[in-house]
């Protein structure tokens, strides 16, 4: 039987996250699931889902840290 080789990257490995240079871990943003304006903030906030990360990961951000952390 055909074997995988030891370099092919397993298809459910999780992607690895980024560290900036002041130690601190970021994810890639897979998508954005949702908008909501926070009734007592009015900020704008957003439902964030990463790459390679479950659901109960995703993260409500508000519109001023995702533009800061995710320009694209």
């Amino acid at each position: 039987a055909p074997t995988a080789s030891p370099s092919a990257p397993e298809a459910n490995q999780a992607p690895e996250p980024y560290i900036n240079e002041q130690g601190a871990i970021f994810y890639e943003v897979e998508a954005i699931l949702n908008r909501q304006i926070t009734p007592h903030t009015k900020r704008v906030t957003y439902l964030v889902k990463f790459r390679g990360q479950d659901a109960h990961e995703n993260l409500y951000i508000d519109e001023a840290t995702l533009l800061e952390d995710v320009p694209d």
